[in-house]
């Protein structure tokens, strides 16, 4: 398992230049990438397996969950699932436990376990249609939506039963699904035998029924979708064929009321593998953190897009970013580029640099 840390210093943003990490010896219980982050409703953070080794692969540690407390700044372990999972579906439950559903654990898995975070064990509860990676999306009325690569399931939140609602899914290999305003689902982009596609459906939550709407203006996959505060969903990144060799810097735009995406932009960097790595601000700005070794801010009232001056360690794929209470963002794991070592390594953006 790989446990080298990597250094950091304290700082606040460099007249002309970058900021450094302002937390000091902040890190993961373990080096993780492709993991799960939670936001919880008492303002601390999980986070939830990943792959822990060298390429991206999973191990022992993947089954470990920390926990980030907003009082102290401090991440500790607090737990284990039953086993190893890397990009399975998580969500918040109303009585405090976390739902923790599909993934990769050296071959894909239906298991769903409830996780609870205040004496750290993990049970089993049901299992999946079928063996799958899986996103999650929460609905009204206190269901879940688990949005798999072959099937969609409905998990009802207070009794835990899991009801299958179709037995195909548009959600292919590293697409986006979003809850759109009206309950709908957009479900944009991915791959289909290793080729991006540039189809995007709308999902109806009651029955799993998947109509197409619209196109991408490029075929992409391992990008980002931001709810944005008008209702239209925003695109970031990803890349085409060939992956790395062709990122995108493009940035579109779905708009429901008419069922089109139109191009409104471009970042500074090409980003790709940034899934969970763009969040909105309180203020409805979008910032992305991963994908490069500093963050940007995206403006949807200008599309106007300008570099934060906060330096990361290096160009991170599949890290976390999320917005905490007081305005600041939290960056977590993710791994280099060049040598797809995971790092334990968590930052913390202020507040006062995007401001």
């Amino acid at each position: 398992m790989l446990t080298r840390r990597l250094l950091c210093a304290s700082g606040l943003a460099l007249s002309g230049g970058a900021a450094i990490a302002q937390t000091p010896g902040l890190h993961l219980s373990a080096p993780r990438a492709a993991h799960n982050v939670l936001a919880m409703r008492d303002g601390s953070v999980l986070f939830i397996g990943g792959c822990v080794e060298d390429s991206c692969e999973t191990g022992p540690e993947s089954a470990s969950v920390d926990r980030y407390d907003p009082q102290t700044r401090r991440i500790s372990r607090i737990g284990r699932l039953l086993g190893s999972r890397m990009q399975a579906a998580v969500a918040e439950l109303p009585d405090g436990a976390v739902l923790v559903a599909g993934g990769w654990s050296g071959g894909k898995t239906a298991s769903v376990e409830r996780f609870d975070p205040r004496r750290g064990a993990s049970e089993q509860i049901g299992e999946l249609s079928a063996p799958q990676v899986c996103a999650p999306l929460t609905l009204p009325g206190g269901r879940l939506l688990i949005m798999g690569d072959r099937t969609i399931d409905a998990v009802d939140t207070r009794t835990l039963a899991i009801r299958q609602l179709t037995a195909t899914s548009p959600w292919l290999d590293s697409s986006t699904a979003t809850l759109l305003r009206d309950g709908r689902v957009l479900v944009a982009g991915g791959r289909v035998t290793g080729q991006p596609r540039a189809e995007a459906w709308l999902v109806n939550t009651a029955n799993g029924a998947a109509t197409p709407t619209g196109a991408l203006a490029a075929p992409r996959r391992k990008h980002a979708a931001v709810l944005l505060n008008d209702g239209r969903v925003l695109m970031v990144g990803g890349a085409g064929a060939n992956d790395r060799q062709n990122k995108y810097r493009s940035l579109e735009v779905y708009d429901p009321a008419t069922g089109r995406f139109s191009r409104v932009g471009e970042t500074i960097e090409a980003r790709f593998k940034i899934p969970d790595a763009a969040v909105k601000l309180a203020d409805g700005r979008v910032l992305v953190a991963g994908g490069a070794d500093y963050p940007e801010l995206i403006d949807p009232s200008t599309w106007k897009v300008r570099r934060v001056h906060f330096a990361l360690d290096a160009m991170l794929n599949f890290s976390t970013a999320v917005a905490l209470a007081n305005g600041d963002v939290l960056v977590a794991g993710g791994y280099s580029e060049r040598t797809i070592d995971p790092t334990d390594r968590v930052w913390i953006i202020p507040r006062a640099l995007m401001a």
